[in-house]
């Protein structure tokens, strides 16, 4: 059954690596964003042993710096980076799918929520009739009916949930993580637990998403007081079922607190400040959206229920859910998932008081942990309806004249209820959701004219030697914008000084400059600008620089060429008339 599972669920991520290359199209223009560059970005100078020249708004993760960066050295392309999302992506699915496959069919069911009905009729043991031993198999083939449909669910639902489907093609962290998160459960899940196997996925993961310390610290938290819990009352509380023993949860926080150290040795090469990654979100903020009040906690707990009470059907799943797996004694997959929900809660509260920057994308996690739940919801109610589609097809019962053929041809319904519900439950489905292909189609466009205009714009720049690291300041200083010479787009900054050779201290962030106060603050004559209205932001931004002589904070630029097809242009910043 175990190799049955995992073949299933192998085939379901190749399905849904499938899917999303269909979706993402990863041999044509690359797709990758800011994120995605930054890591090369931060490759190359690590490798160099030359600290980071100025600021750039990512946060450092070393997972995908080394994988990343290894790529493209090895590749030069850096559709490499979009594969690489795409395997990780089909290896999350799987993953994801043998995790509440093991974690609701492994779980203690001599104490598990099984069918009423058949739940009176007890174990061969007890009773030793041979229609109780039937019945008895009944109970293990609904729950395994039901374990099933969890993993299809999981499965259908990543694979057709079009945000994620944009976090793949934009080779984002969040990929990875999600893989190595999913490693984990299935490593701390079924009958033989693999506590390191566990903690170095959550060392992987924290090295590619910091929320995974949360998970982890999480963990130390719940053994911790479950100890003193149990210390006091003089006996276990979660019954005799198999957890994880002492030393387990020491290799295994011990383990993904390692995360810890080797981030800041990471930013300490790469800036010399070792907690460089934990003030990319305030000095982001303060440059991308300056002024950004700080939110009072009960006004954002009001913004955050009111979007998810936008996705009332899977909060509504995700309870059931936790209901399901606290009932069945499933603490493995509760206290993780339930420690990724909550403690992106928290997060997110923390980052709306403190006034920092929160992109939408920061939601992701809990829709992941919520989404999550929901699959042992579905588990437990389709192992309930189970149950008692085999009860009822018993030779005593309502629907004996249909036998077992009536019961499967329920249970097949009842799966296909399943994968349509899994397909809806996230929103529209990638493969038809016209947002997906309007968000791919201006990155497309931006990769093909800045391949073809990688010369020209590199040629305007003179050959400028990155500096030193001992004669570069700790922290990645902002770059001064009097010493720029070319200004691009943020999504193109980064592979623009990789591709090209440039540092960042003469290749500027366009947006950075129009959103200074005043804007365009240090520009002057001479300094050129490029300009792609795919995705150059915000509509202001574009607006300005659409115009062939546009003003720019009381100096003007001249427009010296000029692509019709694609609007994309080069000014020259001049005097002022």
């Amino acid at each position: 059954m175990r190799r049955t599972a995992g073949l299933a669920a192998s085939l379901a991520g190749l399905a849904a690596a499938l899917a999303a290359a269909f979706v993402i199209a990863p041999l044509g223009p690359t797709t990758i964003d800011p994120d995605a560059s930054a890591s090369v970005l931060y490759f190359e100078r690590l490798v160099a042993g030359r600290r980071l020249e100025a600021f750039v708004p990512t946060t450092p993760k070393p997972l995908l710096t080394v994988v990343d960066g290894l790529a493209w050295q090895l590749t030069s392309d850096w559709r490499v980076l979009t594969w690489i999302a795409l395997a990780c992506f089909g290896l999350a699915v799987a993953l994801a799918a043998l995790f509440v496959w093991r974690a609701w069919a492994g779980a203690d069911r001599g104490r598990a929520a099984v069918p009423r009905a058949s739940a009176r009729v007890g174990t061969a043991a007890e009773v030793g009739a041979p229609g109780e031993v039937g019945a008895e198999v009944e109970v293990g083939v609904a729950a395994a009916v039901g374990a099933a449909a969890g993993a299809v669910f999981i499965a259908v639902a990543l694979a057709s949930w079009s945000d994620l489907a944009l976090e793949v093609s934009r080779a984002n962290s969040l990929v990875p993580s999600l893989a190595c998160w999913a490693a984990a459960g299935v490593a701390l899940s079924g009958p033989r637990r693999r506590p390191g196997i566990a903690g170095i996925a959550l060392l992987l993961g924290g090295l590619a998403r910091f929320e995974t310390i949360g998970i982890v610290v999480a963990i130390l938290g719940v053994a911790a007081l479950l100890r003193v819990a149990e210390a006091i009352a003089g006996r276990r509380l979660l019954g005799d079922g198999p957890r994880c023993a002492r030393r387990d949860v020491v290799l295994i926080v011990g383990l993904g607190l390692l995360a810890i150290p080797v981030a800041c040795l990471h930013d300490w090469l790469l800036t010399g400040d070792p907690l460089y990654w934990t003030a990319v979100p305030a000095r982001y903020t303060a440059i991308y959206a300056p002024g950004l009040a700080p939110t009072p906690l009960v006004a954002y707990l009001g913004t955050l229920a009111g979007r998810l009470a936008g996705q009332w059907p899977l909060v509504a799943l995700a309870g059931v859910g936790a209901l399901a797996l606290a009932a069945r004694r499933a603490y493995v997959p509760l206290v993780g998932l339930g420690s990724l929900a909550v403690g992106m809660i928290v997060l997110l509260c923390g980052l709306a008081v403190r006034g920092i920057y929160i992109s939408n994308r920061y939601d992701e996690p809990l829709d992941l942990a919520l989404l999550g739940l929901a699959g042992f919801a579905v588990a437990a109610l389709v192992e309930l309806a189970a149950g008692r589609l085999l009860d009822l097809a018993r030779p005593d019962r309502l629907l004996a004249p249909l036998g077992r053929l009536g019961a499967m041809a329920g249970l097949a319904a009842t799966l296909v209820v399943t994968v349509a519900a899994a397909g809806g439950i996230m929103g529209s489905p990638a493969a038809w959701d016209p947002t997906v292909a309007a968000t791919l189609a201006p990155i497309r466009s931006a990769s093909v004219d800045l391949d073809a205009n990688l010369a020209r714009l590199a040629a305007l720049v003179p050959a400028t030697p990155l500096a030193s690291t001992a004669s570069r300041p700790a922290g990645a200083p902002p770059a001064d914008p009097h010493a720029i010479e070319l200004f691009v787009p943020s999504t193109l900054r980064s592979r623009l000084a990789v591709a090209a050779g440039l540092p960042l201290t003469v290749v500027g962030d366009t947006f950075a400059a129009y959103m200074a106060r005043p804007s365009w603050a240090g520009l002057h004559p001479g300094q050129w600008l490029y300009h792609d209205p795919a995705v150059d932001r915000p509509t202001a931004l574009t607006r300005a620089l659409d115009a062939d002589s546009p003003d720019l904070g009381g100096l003007a630029a001249r427009t010296l060429w000029f692509d019709a097809t694609s609007g994309v242009r080069l000014l020259r910043v001049v005097a002022a008339r």
